[in-house]
This record gives structure tokens, sequence and C-alpha cells, in this order.
């Protein structure tokens, strides 16, 4: 929350100079007093979304009048680039920082290319993930739980929850299991994540209605509540 925005305001100021960047990431860990995995995962999910920003969000466009691009564009071979950079983090913080940049082409493709990215129709996401060649996977698994955790995940709290399993099931379809299991997983950390705010018993029983993906939707939602209390910041 605050901490990603400031962080990625801080790089941009800098022109996302790299090693500004590696302080920033040293600063988000060495500022929390006895940091937790938690927060290390945070840090790093931080700073994919400032890699994102500097290799796929090109935002030129803003400053040109001649040019008709109002909220910038995405840079669909600069994704690769980003993930690239995530890569060169320990595994842990590779795998949050990458989970970062999923996050970006997910919430920054909904305000650029909402008419491609509507009524469950993710062929711009997917299209960008088939770009990036060997993280290929790795993109695809980050959008696709970003889905269920962000779009999927609030269906399951009303009885609306069937609209909501037949967009993991659309998923499903077009990329298999698999993949289509990281919607669920991502249904299940969205119940993690709001578990202090309503019941545990009643919010767990939410998963029972994933079907067949429930035991994965309740696996997610108990890793995210354990998660959670090794986290020392907020936001």
């Amino acid at each position: 929350g605050d901490r990603v925005g400031a962080m990625t305001k801080l790089a941009k100021i800098r022109n996302f100079d790299s090693s500004y960047i590696k302080k920033l990431h040293k600063s988000c860990i060495t500022g929390i007093e006895n940091a937790g995995e938690a927060d290390m995962q945070q840090c790093a999910h931080a700073i994919g979304h400032i890699y994102f920003d500097k290799n796929a969000f090109d935002t030129s466009g803003l400053h040109d009048a001649e040019r008709s691009e109002p909220l910038g564009t995405i840079n669909v071979s600069g994704i690769e680039r980003a993930f690239s950079e995530c890569g060169e983090l320990s595994p842990i913080e590779s795998s949050a920082c990458s989970n970062g940049v999923g996050h970006s082409l997910f919430v920054v493709s909904h305000y650029l290319y909402h008419d491609q990215i509507s009524g469950g129709n993710y062929t711009f996401l997917f299209s960008s993930c088939q770009n990036t060649k060997e993280f290929r996977e790795v993109c695809y698994k980050a959008v696709i739980y970003r889905i269920g955790l962000n779009e999927v995940g609030p269906y399951f709290l009303t009885d609306n929850y069937d609209e909501g399993n037949s967009i993991c099931k659309k998923i499903s379809e077009e990329m298999g299991d698999e993949l289509g299991g990281f919607c669920y997983n991502g249904i299940g950390a969205f119940i993690g994540q709001i578990i202090h705010e309503y019941g545990k018993t009643d919010l767990a029983s939410k998963c029972e209605n994933a079907g067949n993906y429930s035991d994965a939707c309740r696996r997610s939602m108990e890793e995210w509540i354990n998660f959670l209390k090794t986290r020392k910041i907020s936001g």
C-alpha cells in the first residue's frame, strides 16, 4: 500500500536508477524491526511494481500533445525484462517480485485496455504473457492468481459465487487445470486477507463453494492467515 506507492515514486524521481532501486529494497527491509518473511515478500512485491513501471509502462505520451495515448501504454516486450530483473533477487523474494509485476500488469491493463479485459475476457493479459518467453508460466500464474484474488474472490462473499466459479472455469478450459487452479489460490488468498473482518469459520466455509477446488482455496486461505501473523508492516 503506502510503502509500494512511496518506493515507486522515489524510483521514478531517480529515473529508475538500478543502484537506487537496490537501496530502496534494502531500506524497506532494514527499516522494519524484526522483519519477518511476510515483510521480505512485501518489500520484494513493491520492487516488482517498480520493475514493471521501469520496463513496461510507457508514459511518454502523457507529455506529448501529438500522441493520442491519454493514460500511457504497456510495452509488452518490457514485461519480460521486468520478470528477468526479479530473477536477480533471492528465490523467496523473486517469487514475490514476480507477483508484483503480474499485479501491475493486471491493474494497469484494466485502465488502459478495459474493453479487452471485461466480462471474463483476459485476452490482452494472456497475450502479454505469451510474449515473455522463459517467464511465460510465471506470468500466467501471477495474473491468474490476481484474477482470483481481485475479481473472483469478492463473489465468494455473496450468493453470486457461481458467477465467480464460471470465470475460473473458463480460465481452466482455456489455459489448463494446473494454471486454472491459481484462480482458486487467489480466491483463498482474498479470503485469508480479510479473515480479521469476519468470523474465521464462516469465511472458511466460503471455500466449499469452489467445488473440486475447495481444498486449493482452503490451503491458500490458511497460508495467508499464517503468513500475515509474521507481518510487521501494514498497507
